[in-house]
């Protein structure tokens, strides 16, 4: 049967309305015990109380002894001794306290349970715990408790938890409210120590710059002192053998986003420098590289207005941009007058650093910085912007003259070279047969076989020969309108020219110029 025990609060008896029958009640003050049979409650051990022969272990003269109660009648449940310390499942009190105050006055602060250690004179680093196990004692699974680190009452709050049998300090709260996890000296407001590593969570006191010792975390600097303002947030990597970095992960993920290298290089999306791999890196000596698979490594973007996108600067001072203009993009240099280049649609134009026209102002090349070829697929604009001024083709080439007889002609005919010039819509040829055997050829000379058709009248050149053909006073050429051929003439003095006509045979030579129009 369980035992029951009601304090008392006050001094005197307990009333009947108190107690149920074979219920205790204490009074501490008074040091009585009384209980209830019945309707009365009595005093145990006063004189003529209808049961006090029953309790024969308690007494109550100048002071009031429990050696011990019981619940079962086998062992000891609670001992309270004279100087009102209790034992619970023990009869020793002389190292165990434990008082439970509930009066209090509003407003006030109130100490509900205290657990102090028995001795008076405390020596450091010792522990008084509260053991969380199970029945019996023969484990702990947590404790909770404090331990003295000298001063007056200068106190720590531990926390430990037990690992395969092993009961650890796993976070400790020192007497300037410092934390510290897996460490029992924390020097800075959190410090977390995993698997002999020390981490650094926040400190707010930099004045000495942030720790030696390979410490690494996050930091909060209170003043302005150790090259540190107040307020700012200094992140350091642990140091050790080997170089350490400070990695970003965001979400729910593995992967990570972010690193400051041991070399103070920022990567992003990418765990080292290497150019080829993805990512960017801002490096710690001042470079910028991005590099990206598939996409452009960058986009900017001029919200608004027309003007600079990017600007370029050598030793502070400009040296060019590439800017917006009417949904267009320029390029050039500031240097001087304004050098740059304008493309829209379907245009390459000179213009200001702004977009306005640079009309006739800027040159391409110079004496001394010359292109080398211009490929054009239409023309040029020369001197002017008219068609008077268009040079629409420009080109050197060969062609194959034959030379004809209207009498008669051998059975193979004679075939040289010829050489053209053409620009724009002038064809100046060339063409010369040296040595040539004419034997079979008779009647009026013809050259056939010009590179283009003659397309705006009769026109002349010139010619000389080798006793190749007969003529009267001058030999020159003629090419009929819509004409390939040339026509070898006799200009005579005061007479109709006449055709020149072959004087056939070995050793033959003749020469022939001219320039003529064409529309091809």
């Amino acid at each position: 049967m369980a035992t029951t025990i009601i304090t008392k609060n006050g001094s005197g008896a307990p009333l009947a309305g108190d107690l149920q029958v074979g219920e205790l009640a204490i009074d501490l003050t008074n040091k009585k015990l009384y209980s209830k049979e019945g309707t009365t409650v009595f005093e145990v051990g006063a004189t003529g109380g209808g049961a006090a022969g029953t309790f024969t272990d308690l007494t109550a003269t100048n002071s009031f002894t429990s050696v011990g109660i019981d619940d079962n009648a086998t062992s000891t449940a609670i001992t309270i001794d004279a100087s009102e310390n209790v034992g619970i499942g023990t009869t020793n009190t002389s190292n165990a306290r434990a008082t439970i105050v509930s009066a209090g006055v509003n407003g006030a602060d109130e100490i509900a349970l205290a657990v102090d250690h028995g001795d008076l004179s405390l020596a450091t680093n010792q522990e008084i715990l509260m053991r969380f196990g199970q029945a019996g004692g023969s484990g702990s699974l947590a404790q909770i408790g404090a331990t003295y680190t000298g001063g007056t009452f200068d106190g720590a709050l531990l926390f430990k938890t037990n690992s395969s049998g092993t009961v650890t300090e796993r976070m400790r709260i020192d007497s300037s409210g410092r934390v510290g996890i897996n460490t029992s000296s924390p020097d800075s407001n959190i410090v977390s120590g995993i698997d002999n590593q020390s981490f650094v969570v926040a400190r707010y006191d930099l004045s000495g710059g942030v720790p030696s010792g390979g410490l690494g975390g996050i930091y909060s600097a209170n003043a302005n002192a150790g090259g540190f303002s107040s307020g700012d947030v200094v992140i350091q990597a642990r140091a050790g053998v080997n170089s350490r970095s400070v990695l970003f992960y965001t979400g729910n993920t593995s992967t990570e986003r972010m690193r400051i290298d041991s070399s103070g290089n920022l990567l992003v999306g990418k765990t080292s420098t290497a150019f080829g791999t993805a990512g960017v890196e801002a490096s710690a000596s001042n470079g910028l590289w991005s590099t990206r698979s598939s996409l452009p490594p960058l986009a900017l973007n001029r919200l608004s207005t027309d003007g600079s996108v990017v600007d370029f600067y050598k030793d502070g001072t400009a040296v060019g941009s590439i800017f917006s203009y009417n949904g267009f993009l320029g390029i050039g240099s500031p240097s001087g007058n304004d050098a740059y280049v304008l493309m829209g649609s379907d245009f390459v134009a000179p213009s200001t650093s702004t977009g306005a026209a640079r009309d006739g102002a800027i040159d391409l090349g110079s004496s001394t910085r010359r292109f080398k070829d211009l490929y054009l697929s239409g023309g040029a604009y020369l001197g002017g912007t008219g068609s008077a001024n268009h040079l629409d083709d420009y080109e050197e080439g060969t062609w194959t003259g034959t030379l004809r007889g209207l009498s008669g002609e051998p059975g193979t005919l004679v075939t040289t070279t010829g050489y053209y010039v053409k620009i724009g819509r002038a064809v100046h040829w060339t063409i010369g047969f040296e040595n040539i055997n004419t034997t079979g050829y008779s009647g009026a000379a013809e050259v056939d076989g010009l590179p283009f058709q003659n397309a705006y009248g009769r026109s002349v050149g010139s010619a000389i020969n080798y006793i190749t053909l007969s003529f009267g006073t001058d030999l020159v050429t003629k090419i009929e309108s819509s004409a390939t051929t040339i026509d070898l003439m006799d200009s005579r003095d005061s007479l109709a020219w006449a055709s020149a006509v072959h004087n056939a045979g070995t050793g033959r030579y003749l020469w022939m110029t001219g320039t003529y129009q064409t529309n091809a």
